[in-house]
């Protein structure tokens, strides 16, 4: 089914406001909307119930608080939000929820799509630098991070993204007034601000992303062709980066998944917005399949997380026993 035009949605709503709407009513859909919602149902489950389950168990198993996993409860937390969207995702495609509310609906949810994603993306780096500092320098480690350090650095990443949205949307706002698109349609699904930035800073972080990894990488390789050669007799600092060493291949696991779904959302949001000639070729339609794929595969991600972390570190899984009331072995 092709999408209405703008047009169409103006239209549509004088006649939400004045009554008989029968001549614009909306051509039956194809199955694969239906697909389409049922896969965003299940993933609003999944994601949603994986990720306060690792919420849960942070607060319930003390031996979870540490400065990287309370990064990677944050973390849990943005992936919770976007979680929750997966409703007002079914509610905006069926429903025409946008038409009908107009800016507030509209606005509200682009605000909270893009926080939860933008902190998403923040606390990835603030993990990453952890675990280059607990690597590359392990005996500074606890003086340069800790707890409270975290705290700081959290609140600051939540009040900066939220900051940076909410000039978005003032911005957006006051593009519309002046005489832009009204409507989440087409070109003007996101505010302006973000939807010209998104992807680029999405690539370059994914770009930091990788460089980091390779360099903790090459010093970890190191470090253990030191300690092969030259035994350690002190067993803490050994079984320390052993610690570190597992928690940094599971780090490796999140990120390298991260890169699979959230890299191709990230170059065709380029694409899309800088307008490459070869994807302009495309027809509306495959563009449109296209970016709903890449956006459902960065949504997945958020519901692989917690299942790396039960599979990967220990303290993890005990503590999604003890909210399950599940008995160790």
């Amino acid at each position: 089914m092709s999408k209405p035009s703008l047009r169409y949605w103006k239209e549509y709503e004088e006649l939400l406001v004045h009554g008989n709407k029968s001549e614009f009513d909306l051509d039956s859909e194809p199955m694969s909307k239906y697909i389409q919602y049922l896969i965003e149902a299940i993933l609003f489950f999944w994601i949603c119930g994986g990720n306060l389950l690792v919420i849960m168990a942070y607060l319930k198993h003390s031996p979870l608080r540490t400065v990287t996993n309370f990064f990677i409860v944050q973390l849990s937390i943005a992936d919770f939000i976007i979680g929750c969207m997966m409703p007002q995702q079914i509610a905006v495609t069926q429903l025409t929820l946008f038409t009908m509310r107009g800016f507030f609906v509209s606005a509200l949810s682009n605000a909270l799509i893009c926080t939860s994603m933008l902190m998403s993306l923040s606390l990835l780096v603030a993990v990453t630098i952890d675990r280059y500092i607990a690597i590359i320098w392990p005996l500074q480690y606890p003086k340069i991070m800790d707890l409270r350090k975290a705290k700081t650095i959290s609140i600051s990443l939540w009040c900066g993204v939220i900051i940076i949205v909410l000039i978005a949307i003032i911005e957006w706002k006051v593009f519309m007034d002046s005489g832009g698109y009204l409507y989440c349609i087409g070109e003007a699904e996101n505010p302006r601000i973000l939807h010209y930035t998104y992807g680029p800073v999405g690539i370059m972080i994914c770009m930091f992303l990788t460089v980091a990894y390779i360099r903790i990488l090459h010093v970890v390789k190191q470090q253990s062709r030191r300690t092969e050669n030259h035994p350690i007799p002190n067993n803490n600092t050994t079984d320390n980066f052993k610690i570190n060493l597992r928690v940094l291949k599971t780090a490796i696991i999140v990120i390298g998944f991260f890169l699979i779904c959230w890299l191709p959302l990230f170059i065709v949001i380029i694409f899309q917005v800088y307008g490459f000639q070869f994807y302009s070729a495309l027809q509306n339609e495959a563009q449109d399949n296209i970016r709903l794929f890449c956006f459902i595969l960065a949504v997945f991600n958020s519901g692989f997380n917690p299942i790396v972390y039960a599979l990967r570190l220990k303290e993890f899984k005990h503590g999604f026993k003890k909210v399950l009331r599940i008995r160790s072995e």
